[in-house]
């Protein structure tokens, strides 16, 4: 049983870190103390960790070999980051082996000492005028500078998702065609619903009514997700602002993929696969 020596001397109040271990059988917590008047020399004499699991793994296998005073501090936000730092660099592979049950999610945000506060609604009206009387608007991401920068790290060539390489869309479209083909009918009805003659909806068709109403919602989305699919009579399919769908029109184009080329009609597995 190894205890660390302190240097700290102010009993009546030092945070502090610690390690709990059992070597032989590869299991372990890391922890902190921060109450008032706690003091490392509490650690396995008056404090045994507050965690559950550690009283039940204890129960069951006795005491533990490996006792540790890591770090003592002279603020409690200090201990409590400091184990918050150390619980999330953990690897993901590795953490069947500590009794931990959350791994640096409680005190991420400590440093700030507002966590787990509300505001008042006397702050939060003075923070709107603040707001309004600085930039005019009641939000910080609401300013014209907020939305640039947001608008300008979306379409970042360092976000993957909006700027895939044709390469990575190949690969990303094989692998959903092997999944796919692997699948029984079973369970491509318990992932993507019922297919095929189980499908409620099989053999029947949506009437012209009901065509027309879902042409103008999607006509809406388009308007609402600033952009659409467009073809130029040429062939080529090019994606079209909103706000430009209509001079693109005016300019020979069409709405939606040319003829033959929406990506869904290259999918080649067969019927039977399906």
């Amino acid at each position: 049983m190894n205890i660390y020596q302190h240097t700290n001397p102010d009993k009546n109040n030092t945070p502090f870190t610690y390690l709990i271990g059992w070597s032989a059988l590869n299991k372990w917590y890391y922890g902190c103390r921060y109450r008032k008047g706690c003091h490392p020399t509490d650690l396995w004499t008056t404090y045994f960790t507050s965690s559950d699991e550690v009283k039940q793994f204890r129960r069951e296998h006795g005491e533990p070999d490996v006792i540790q005073v890591r770090h003592v501090f002279s603020a409690n936000q200090q201990a409590k980051l400091w184990e918050s730092r150390v619980q999330t660099a953990i690897p993901r592979t590795s953490r069947i082996h500590w009794l931990n049950k959350k791994f640096g999610d409680t005190f991420a945000n400590v440093v700030d000492g507002f966590t787990g506060k509300k505001k008042s609604a006397k702050s939060k009206l003075r923070q709107k005028e603040t707001m309004m009387q600085k930039y005019g608007v009641e939000n910080g991401g609401q300013t014209e500078k907020s939305k640039a920068t947001a608008k300008a790290r979306m379409l970042s060539p360092a976000n993957p998702s909006y700027h895939q390489t044709n390469a990575t869309k190949k690969k990303i479209s094989e692998t959903n065609l092997t999944n796919m083909a692997n699948m029984t009918a079973d369970e491509r009805s318990a992932k993507f619903g019922s297919c095929g003659e189980k499908n409620p909806f099989f053999g029947k068709h949506h009437s012209p009514e009901l065509l027309a109403e879902m042409q103008i919602k999607k006509s809406a989305a388009w308007a609402k997700n600033k952009s659409c699919w467009m073809h130029t009579p040429t062939g080529e399919n090019i994606r079209v602002h909103s706000i430009d769908v209509e001079t693109a029109i005016a300019s020979g184009c069409k709405k939606g993929y040319a003829p033959g080329t929406h990506p869904n009609n290259t999918r080649n597995y067969s019927k039977k696969s399906i």
